[in-house]
């Protein structure tokens, strides 16, 4: 019950990893959706790889960017380029 500024925050300052965040949400996303319908698609492989190497910077004291560590859903009417 975090908001994406306290999820960011606690991402940035290594309380939480964004990979461990990541898992929580496709997890989530795999329990509850078949009886919501909110996804049409998923793609927990790109998400993870991505979460992976916003732990990366962090742990190298690499500037973050102000949604790191956040998850994001995309609408599914905009077009992602090469999906």
């Amino acid at each position: 019950n975090l908001s994406a500024h306290e999820l960011r925050n606690k991402v940035a300052n290594g309380e939480l990893k964004a990979t461990d965040v990541t898992e929580y949400f496709l997890n989530r996303i795999h329990s509850v959706d078949p009886s919501v319908g909110a996804f049409l698609r998923t793609m927990p492989e790109k998400a993870m790889q991505q979460a992976k190497a916003i732990d990366e910077k962090r742990a190298k004291g690499e500037k973050l960017g102000a949604l790191a560590g956040v998850p994001v859903a995309i609408k599914d009417n905009i077009h992602i380029n090469g999906e």
